[in-house]
């Protein structure tokens, strides 16, 4: 018999301020990146990675992929890292499938602290481990199954079917295949991180020999900025947002006074991570750090974050050696960029049959 293929899938990413889609093809380990939108949503639905307002959010997702004219209805979406519990087990080699699922449950009891009965559990099995090859490593997350739930709710209302629920920090650690194509030897053998800076919170993802090693939420976002210029001058919230977006009707005291000590915090931050990161493992230092983000491509963001940090700093572009269909501007896809990092790690999935 013929294994079924796998139905191709659109990548969306539900983030606190827009909704992200994207379409990708993939040929002979090339991806092409076909169709994408973003699509800005009104404040509060989506607060701290929950979806407060399921309607309004899943009305948003149906008008964004209605505007990518795509005609894909399977998705490809994500959880948070922060909503996750993500951990590496040593098993022996071997086991079926049902003694892997047993035992993978047995030790996510010491890991999960919630019911096993109220969590979403998956496992992915890595290959042999490096110190004992009679063992295989095995990737399990868990998550509550509420989470999962809200998300599937919101694509089903928007007519469209959840293919595989992901998590945030895995769509980057994929996504960085493509960003590392810009480093020599692709990176492979270097200790690289990537620094997503989200409205609320952000986070470090640490990847070595194409794998994910570290990954760490600090509270720290581009919201601050926006809360200060509101205060500051007197504007709505909206109006602050798209006052920083478009550089636009801005005293000349803002950088001095509200910019530049955003952006200091924001290198501040970036080493508190890294070293957080090189105390907690064996290696001594990050060699490249990329940043994605909205208020990572604020002006001198990535000079401050290199001369804070000590290590080679640049923007994440996931599509500098992508194929791009002939209706996608280059410089209005660049343009975007930073906030497409974790999408197009989800698109990436759903271009795999």
């Amino acid at each position: 018999m013929f294994k079924k293929k796998r139905p191709l899938a659109l990548g969306i990413d539900i983030g606190t301020s827009s909704i992200k889609v994207m379409e990708m093809t993939e040929s002979r380990d090339r991806y092409k990146i076909e169709r994408f939108v973003v699509e800005p949503i009104p404040r509060n639905i989506v607060v701290e990675n929950a979806i407060i307002d399921l309607d309004r959010v899943s009305r948003a997702v149906r008008s964004a992929v209605k505007k990518t004219g795509s005609k894909r209805k399977h998705v490809v979406v994500a959880i948070a890292a922060a909503q996750s519990i993500s951990k590496i087990l040593s098993l022996p080699a071997g086991l079926s499938g049902t003694e892997l699922e047993q035992q993978i449950e047995l030790e996510a009891e010491h890991y999960v602290p919630f019911p096993l009965a109220d969590t979403n559990l998956d496992f992915q099995l890595l290959g042999p481990n490096a110190e004992n090859p009679s063992n295989d490593d095995v990737l399990f997350s868990a998550c509550r199954r509420e989470i999962v739930e809200e998300r599937v709710t919101v694509l089903e209302a928007a007519g469209l079917t959840p293919l595989i629920v992901d998590v945030t920090s895995f769509a980057n650690e994929r996504a960085l295949e493509l960003v590392a194509t810009t480093l020599p030897n692709g990176g492979v053998e270097k200790v690289v991180a990537i620094i997503d800076y989200g409205a609320t919170s952000s986070h470090l993802y640490v990847v070595h020999q194409e794998k994910l090693i570290f990954q760490r939420d600090f509270p720290f976002g581009g919201k601050s900025l926006t809360e200060s210029i509101q205060r500051r001058f007197g504007v709505s919230y909206t109006e602050a947002e798209n006052k920083i977006r478009g550089g636009r009707s801005l005293p000349e005291n803002y950088r001095q006074d509200i910019l530049a000590p955003f952006i200091s915090a924001m290198a501040q931050e970036a080493n508190r991570a890294i070293q957080l990161f090189v105390s907690s493992s064996n290696h001594d230092q990050v060699d490249y750090l990329f940043l994605t983000g909205g208020c990572s491509a604020l002006p001198k963001v990535v000079d401050e974050v290199a001369d804070k940090t000590g290590v080679s700093t640049r923007l994440a572009n996931p599509f500098v050696n992508t194929k791009l269909a002939s209706s996608i501007a280059k410089d209005r896809l660049y343009r975007y960029a930073p906030l497409l990092n974790t999408v197009c790690g989800l698109a990436m999935r759903g271009a795999k049959r």
